[in-house]
């Protein structure tokens, strides 16, 4: 029996227990405390530990499914301020756990954008309020190196199509000025009401596709 094959008798048995304490989520044992953990942000974990025990290998947060959060715990989420014997721990209760806000970019593998806000909804600002970065979770200043990753992508894509078909329109989905420094002109103001999709119709996007494919693929 293969690890799919058991995921989907998990999922089909459905022993979920709502709520967010040690005693609820997958199997009862405390795997639903996030959201998204009635799916991949909690079913992994509680197959591994307790259907699987032993035979996976945990890879370094900070390097890959980069986040770029606090995960000493110290503030939200889950905060609860009479644990105090918890305070300034690492969340994984170990010793010596790497502090995210810090990693050097360079050594990340691979980004999920959620501390850091989608690229596309233009956060810029630090503070507590609704869609921008949470000073509490997140550092400002590493936010905007990590976003500027993904903006580099596009800007990358962008070029790409302007190559191919000689048509530089696209560029005007660079003409933002928004905190250009980190996106790179995709940006109008702040909030997602300020993100300048890429300037291609889909009869363009086919043909770049089709381009990129027979040359890495075809």
């Amino acid at each position: 029996k293969d690890v799919y094959e058991e995921y989907l008798e998990i999922i089909r048995e459905g022993n979920f227990v709502e709520g967010f304490s040690r005693e609820n989520g997958w199997g009862g044992k405390g795997y639903g405390g996030v959201v998204g953990s009635m799916a991949m942000q909690g079913l992994p974990a509680y197959y591994y530990d307790i259907i699987r025990p032993n035979t996976t290998v945990e890879l370094n947060g900070c390097r890959y499914n980069h986040m770029g959060a606090n995960i000493f715990y110290e503030d939200v989420p889950n905060f609860i301020r009479r644990y105090k014997d918890l305070h300034g721990k690492c969340r994984r209760n170990v010793e010596g756990c790497e502090d995210c806000r810090k990693t050097d970019v360079s050594l990340v593998k691979n980004i999920h954008f959620t501390n850091c806000r989608k690229p596309w909804n233009c956060a810029g600002k630090s503070s507590t309020g609704k869609g921008d970065i949470d000073p509490r979770t997140a550092d400002y200043d590493h936010c905007m190196g990590v976003v500027r990753k993904w903006h580099e992508v596009r800007t990358d894509l962008e070029g790409s199509i302007a190559n191919i078909t000689g048509d530089t329109k696209v560029l005007e989905g660079q003409s933002g000025e928004y905190n250009k420094d980190a996106f790179m002109g995709h940006c109008s103001e702040d909030g997602q009401k300020g993100y300048l999709p890429i300037v291609a119709d889909k009869e363009v996007m086919a043909k770049v596709a089709q381009k990129i494919w027979s040359e890495h693929v075809g």
